[in-house]
């Protein structure tokens, strides 16, 4: 297993620098990355690497640009319930919590999704905010949806990615999302994306389509028109907004909470 790094990298001149995650030597395992996050700027940080290379254990740029997405609503997220599905390094979950989320982390491999979130359980956040870890896998879900619980927000980053053309996870992830946004009144489902492979997005968008699901696309300059940092993000970074075909909230209510607080930090 390659060697750790041992200083802590502040997590925004990383990506500002394309740095990570793929910048460091082959031998050096990703460093511990750092970052103020929500209203009171409290400092986290956020371990890599835990298992060598794979995907899920480095923190990908599109995270940090839904984490971003978070911190400019941070009034909507304060005292909410959140979901964070295939969290990975947890940066969003843990973003939700800074804001006063109560979060839920979830992972298929929880090692170091929980090693992140105990570490931020150290810094403490303010108001309820807290941080939970579970194990979660999209394919057998049904126990897990059966315990009926509500959210307020799901949040999903940079999982939109396939693996030898197979695109089951993303099927999985529709199929999970689906059975999510049936509650009432249901969660507001907010995706980033860096588009690698265009027929990873096709096969998503197909697989949400045929489960009634909607999308709504901010791309990289309507978020940056918001305010929004996006330093280091590649051009086809995005956020997805996923609803429900037949959300039955008024017009009117649809958006509350996706507008930016023009009092949090961008």
């Amino acid at each position: 297993m390659p060697v750790a790094a041992t200083a802590i990298v502040d997590l925004d001149e990383d990506i500002a620098h394309n740095r990570t995650p793929s910048g460091w030597p082959l031998a050096t395992r990703p460093p511990p990355l750092s970052c103020p996050l929500g209203p009171e700027r409290r400092v986290y940080s956020f371990q890599q690497g835990l298992h060598g290379s794979e995907t899920g254990d480095v923190l990908w740029p599109a995270s940090r640009l839904l984490s971003r997405f978070v911190e400019a609503r941070s009034g909507a997220f304060a005292g909410a319930d959140v979901l964070e599905l295939g969290a990975g390094c947890a940066l969003a979950g843990v973003t939700a919590a800074a804001c006063g989320a109560r979060a839920v982390l979830t992972d298929r491999c929880t090692t170091l999704t929980g090693a992140n979130a105990a570490a931020a359980a150290q810094v403490g956040f303010p108001g309820v905010g807290c941080v939970l870890v579970e194990a979660l896998d999209w394919r057998r879900a049904e126990e897990w949806l059966r315990a009926g619980r509500r959210w307020d927000w799901v949040l999903v980053a940079d999982c939109i990615y396939h693996q030898q053309n197979d695109f089951s996870h993303l099927e999985a992830l529709a199929g999970l999302l689906a059975a999510l946004l049936q509650a009432s009144p249901p969660p507001r489902a907010a995706l980033s994306t860096q588009e690698r492979d265009p027929a990873a997005r096709s096969a998503f968008f197909a697989a949400c389509a045929r489960r009634g699901l909607g999308l709504s696309v901010r791309s990289l300059p309507q978020l940056a028109a918001e305010g929004l940092e996006t330093a280091g993000q590649a051009p086809s970074a995005e956020i997805w907004l996923v609803e429900g075909a037949d959300r039955s909230a008024p017009a009117e209510d649809s958006s509350r909470g996706l507008e930016p607080n023009p009092d949090s930090p961008s």
